[in-house]
């Protein structure tokens, strides 16, 4: 059978496609980028700014509620600093817990989030919410806000001490995240089960959905610069194994079991040397220092799943 020249390209470029696509895919999964190092550590006073957001005006935080978080958020603080304290670093946590001056409200500011899930607020940066109800006179209207400067803009409104105001219009100036050594944790309350407990927005906010300190001590690790751990875990290989077997304690890590206490945990020498915390890193953990690009976006994958 006689096989025409044109179809013997195509034959051709088939092959040639059916061998090349898969060495590409699989050069992805091989292409590795560094982690970022911070050079200039945050020392001294960092300011933390506490916030409790409920999505329902009826569910407030009582004082029982109020008072595990600041317990739960205290021992996280003085954790880090104790950790610093051991990699040779002084630095000191000052805690602020601003009060609503609305009675009704207490230490709670309203916001509606979209579900109020940390999934959704992670993944999604719009959400559609209604910004005026339906009337005999008027149709109802809905808008896509972007939640993010849309809760700061909120809180700003609710917010009456003028001291405090100052703060928030601060929080969206990107430049001042290491001068001013400030940093907000919103605590999510009645947040919905998620596989996401709390994440660090990149800025200087950190946002918690079960409040509990291995969390707090977790995400605000993030604000002074240390990448995740458990990202190495995405992926086969020697870096997969070092996460593993010899830091599974880490606090960057995922959290082992059901200990959510954060004195369960450490930070490590790479995680120090990560953050400017230490000038020199132990030779085992040097392949740490490159992340695999494909692990990171099965990862941010898996969120959607």
């Amino acid at each position: 059978m006689y096989i025409y020249p044109f179809k013997k390209i195509k034959i051709k470029i088939k092959y040639f496609l059916f061998g090349v696509i898969p060495l590409l895919f699989h050069s992805c999964f091989l292409l590795k980028i560094p982690v970022p190092l911070t050079h200039n550590p945050i020392k001294d006073t960092v300011n933390v700014y506490h916030f409790m957001i409920s999505a329902n005006r009826k569910k407030i935080a009582d004082s029982t509620t109020s008072n595990k978080l600041v317990r739960e958020s205290k021992k996280a603080y003085d954790w880090i600093s104790m950790e610093a304290s051991r990699h040779g670093q002084n630095l000191v946590f000052k805690e602020f817990w601003p009060v609503n001056k609305d009675t009704n409200y207490k230490n709670t500011f309203i916001h509606k989030l979209p579900r109020n899930s940390l999934q959704t607020l992670y993944i999604k940066k719009t959400f559609l919410v209604v910004t005026r109800k339906k009337t005999k006179t008027q149709p109802e209207k809905i808008e896509r806000v972007n939640w993010n400067p849309a809760l700061f803009d909120s809180l700003t409104k609710q917010i009456k001490d003028s001291s405090i105001i100052k703060i928030i219009p601060g929080y969206k100036t990107p430049d001042l995240l290491h001068q001013a050594n400030r940093l907000v944790v919103v605590h999510l309350l009645k947040a919905r089960k998620s596989k996401l407990n709390g994440y660090y927005q990149p800025g200087n906010a950190v946002f918690i959905g079960n409040n509990r300190s291995r969390t707090i001590a977790h995400e605000s690790i993030h604000y002074l610069g240390a990448p995740d751990l458990y990202i190495h875990k995405y992926w086969i290989g020697k870096r997969r194994r070092i996460v593993r077997k010899e830091l599974r304690q880490e606090i960057m890590d995922r959290g082992v079991g059901k200990k959510t206490e954060c004195t369960a945990y450490y930070v490590s020498n790479y995680t120090a040397y990560t953050i400017g915390w230490d000038k020199e890193i132990k030779k085992e953990y040097k392949p740490l220092l490159k992340q695999n690009l494909m692990a990171k976006i099965i990862f941010y994958l898996s969120l959607l799943l």
